[in-house]
């Protein structure tokens, strides 16, 4: 699990798609067996929803709060 305070989270779909998200914390569960390979961006908990987004196709590039990528994953090689 990354943890280095407020996280950027960038996610590339394979459509082309992107989205940016604020997050607390991002976990990596590799693919294993059936179950494929996926991201876990943990943020903060609100009365509507509880905080987490799970990606589990695309490219994904967490970056810290200077900026500066700190971890990147290639979800879709990672299947």
């Amino acid at each position: 699990m990354l943890t280095a305070g407020p996280l950027t989270v960038r996610h590339i779909e394979r459509s082309g798609h992107e989205s940016v998200t604020q997050a607390v914390s991002v976990s990596f569960e590799p693919a294993r067996g059936k179950s494929p390979a996926q991201l876990i961006a943990f943020g903060v908990p609100s009365p509507i929803s509880d905080g987490c987004n799970r990606y589990g196709d695309g490219k994904i590039f967490v970056m810290n709060e200077a900026g500066a990528t700190v971890a990147k994953y290639d979800l879709d090689e990672a299947a």
